[in-house]
C-alpha cells in the first residue's frame, strides 16, 4: 500500500480491471439490442410501436451516456493509477 498517497495499488488495478470488463461486456450486449431493435423497428407498426419508441430510444440515450462516462471514468482511473506509480517510484 502506498503510505505516501493512500491507496493501494492492485486493490485499484483490480478495480480498473473488473469496470473494464463490466463496460465491455454491457456495450457488446447494448450493441446486441441496437441490432435487434433496429430489425424489431422496420417490421412492427402501429399505435403500441408508437408509445413504445419513444420512451426506448430515450433509455437507450441514457444508457449510452452511462456508458460513454464509464470510459471517461475508466480513463481518469487510469491516469489517476499511473500518477501514483510515478510519485511513488520518485520518492
Amino acid at each position: 500500500m502506498s503510505s505516501d498517497i493512500n491507496i493501494d495499488l492492485s486493490e485499484l488495478e483490480r478495480f480498473i480491471e473488473t469496470m473494464r470488463q463490466f463496460q465491455t461486456r454491457v456495450d457488446e450486449q447494448f450493441k446486441v439490442l441496437e441490432q435487434k431493435w433496429s430489425i424489431c423497428d422496420e417490421s412492427w407498426q402501429g399505435k403500441a410501436k408508437d408509445e413504445f419508441q419513444p420512451d426506448f430510444e430515450s433509455t437507450t440515450s441514457v444508457i449510452r451516456s452511462a456508458l460513454d462516462n464509464g470510459e471517461d471514468a475508466l480513463k481518469f482511473l487510469e491516469q489517476y493509477r499511473d500518477v501514483v506509480v510515478e510519485f511513488e517510484e520518485g520518492r
